[in-house]
């Protein structure tokens, strides 16, 4: 999303921009550790501030699963999606190292991993997933994935977000947004992405945030499913998400979940705390 004069902020705001190329968004992969930070806490009026092009500003206090990081290698947004686990995209954060979450008073720590066909030879760059185990349970509301392809189709709207760049040069003002996209296609064989096109558009920060499926997205305290991991943008208007409910995006998640007996909100019987 655009805006006249734009905050430098340490590249992390909203990333509904038309940014440039496929590497806008992803940038330098982060082979090493990541630190994030709770949207809650984020202290701006939502009520002050302008709507710009492309998405407005969210409720911080209605999305407590969701995190954002502050890196050198490339900010990133990342969810948490039950009790100890976190999901991003893999790019943001390298095979099995530490991510560190900071949600009010109190830091969690965990260790990453990526699917064995994102570090395979050749490697999928579209299973761009990372799950993080933490080392204990933050206690917000959790975001549920969606793992039922059904529920997409072309053309369906979906809601994206995350504290991405604002502006062609990477510009933020630390502002948390979310703005609508239709889908123009649909994963197919290997490919794990979802491709939307529309006003709202990925920007630099906003790899690893969530796109969502919601009941009515003008309702932002409503019912919504996490169907997607932001993953990159094509030439300024479309935004490559990579898809919960492919083939390789449940078995990941499903053998992640058993070795480390984890319970995923929408994958698993759901635990205590999904939304």
């Amino acid at each position: 999303m655009r805006r006249e004069r734009p905050v430098w902020m340490l590249m992390l705001s909203i990333a509904m921009a038309l940014m440039g190329d496929r590497a806008a968004i992803a940038g330098t992969r982060n082979s090493g550790d990541a630190t994030f930070f709770s949207v809650a806490d984020l202290g701006y009026d939502h009520s002050a501030v302008p709507t710009l092009k492309g998405g407005r500003a969210a409720k911080p206090r209605l999305w407590p699963a969701t995190v954002y990081s502050i890196s050198s290698l490339g900010s990133c947004t990342s969810t948490l999606v039950g009790p100890r686990v976190l999901i991003m995209a893999a790019h943001c954060v390298g095979n099995g190292r530490q991510v560190t979450i900071a949600v009010g008073s109190r830091t969690y720590t965990g260790t990453c991993s990526h699917p064995a066909t994102y570090e395979g030879n050749p490697p999928n760059p579209t299973a761009d997933w990372a799950l993080c185990l933490m080392n204990d349970d933050p206690h917000v509301a959790y975001e549920r994935i969606n793992t039922d392809p059904s529920r997409l189709a072309v053309r369906q709207e979906l809601t994206l977000s995350g504290l991405g760049c604002t502006d062609d040069l990477g510009s933020n003002d630390g502002i948390y947004r979310i703005g609508e996209a239709l889908i123009a296609t649909l994963p197919a064989g290997s490919n794990n992405y979802i491709s939307t096109t529309g006003m709202a558009v990925l920007c630099l920060g906003d790899s690893g945030g969530g796109a969502y499926l919601f009941a009515n997205p003008q309702d932002e305290r409503g019912r919504r499913v996490q169907v997607a991991v932001n993953a990159e943008v094509v030439g300024r208007t479309y935004s490559q998400l990579a898809s919960t409910s492919t083939i390789d995006a449940v078995a990941f998640f499903t053998a992640w979940s058993t070795t480390h007996a984890a319970r995923i909100c929408g994958l698993t019987p759901d635990p205590l705390g999904c939304r």
